[in-house]
């Protein structure tokens, strides 16, 4: 039973670390949208410019957000799913739990 809990524990050790990428990608990005040459960029430098609709990248931009916040929440309900498995009564004593057989 100690070795059950000891691949659970390598488990939330793994998603918290998911969790830390996740969080790393999404300040790359930020970091990113906020550098990225666009038609707003260029207008707060004071740069007279006309770029194409398609530089605005709203699609992508869209696709990220999406992609990120399902993530996240897979990510989340992992970690908050093996945290409960983790954190319960010791498993020698639960006859119910198919982990424990």
């Amino acid at each position: 039973m100690k070795q059950v809990r000891r691949v659970l524990g390598v488990w939330l050790l793994l998603n918290l670390m998911g969790l830390a990428v996740l969080a790393l990608g999404w300040m790359a990005l930020h970091d990113i949208f906020h550098d990225y040459v666009s038609p707003g960029v260029l207008a707060e430098a004071g740069v007279q410019a006309s770029l194409p609709e398609w530089t605005q990248t709203s699609g992508e931009w869209s696709m990220v957000l999406v992609v990120w916040a399902l993530l996240l929440a897979l990510l989340a309900l992992n970690v908050l799913m093996t945290g409960w498995l983790f954190l319960r009564r010791p498993f020698e004593e639960r006859q119910d739990l198919p982990l424990s057989r």
